[in-house]
C-alpha cells in the first residue's frame, strides 16, 4: 500500500518546522554568546573587535 500523498506533505511540512526551530534555537543561543563575550570584554577588546568588523565590512564594500 502506498503512502498518501498528504501523509507525506505533512512530514515535509513538519521535518521543515523543526529544522527552522533547531535553527532559531542555535541562532538564539550563539547571539547570547556573543553578548556575553562582548560584556566579559575589556574596553580595549572591544575597541579591537570593533575595528576589525569595520575594516572587514570596508573590504566587502569596497
Amino acid at each position: 500500500m502506498d503512502t498518501p500523498e498528504w501523509v507525506v506533505d505533512k512530514l515535509t511540512l513538519v521535518s521543515a518546522e523543526i529544522t527552522n526551530r533547531n535553527r532559531a534555537d542555535l541562532q538564539k543561543r550563539l547571539r547570547m554568546l556573543r553578548a556575553q563575550e562582548m560584556a566579559d570584554a575589556t574596553p580595549s577588546e572591544r575597541r579591537r573587535k570593533r575595528a576589525q568588523e569595520i575594516a572587514e565590512l570596508e573590504k566587502k564594500l569596497g
